[in-house]
């Protein structure tokens, strides 16, 4: 006979759910850490440096995009004229800013 109504346990599926991730947290931690020594001895400061001003400028360009995205949101907000969509557009817009302002002075960070 087939069974019509199975029922699992919830707090043995539960049990299972957070041993997988557990397992998962030190399989990944484990990789992680055993790859650090490799990456740090392997690369030179001209690598790093070269690395992270190239960063900085997709940052920058993330951030006019951002801005963009905001000035959008605020004329839009303009014409529609709802304060909450002017308010987002103004907070998109500063939040572009921002990004734009901490990517392009990276030597103030030491880097």
């Amino acid at each position: 006979m087939k069974k019509i109504l199975e029922v699992k346990n919830p707090i043995k599926e539960n049990q299972k759910m957070r041993n997988r991730t557990r397992i998962l947290n030190f399989v990944m931690t484990f990789l992680i850490c055993m790859s650090m020594p490799l990456i740090c001895f392997a690369a030179g400061e001209d690598f790093f440096d070269s690395f992270v001003v190239e960063l900085c400028k997709w940052v920058r360009r993330a951030g006019m995009l951002v801005m963009l995205f905001g000035g959008i949101k605020l004329a839009m907000g303009w014409h529609s004229n709802t304060e909450e969509e002017k308010i987002q557009g103004l907070k998109t817009l500063v939040a572009g800013g921002m990004v734009i302002a901490i990517a392009s002075a990276p030597d103030m960070f030491g880097l």
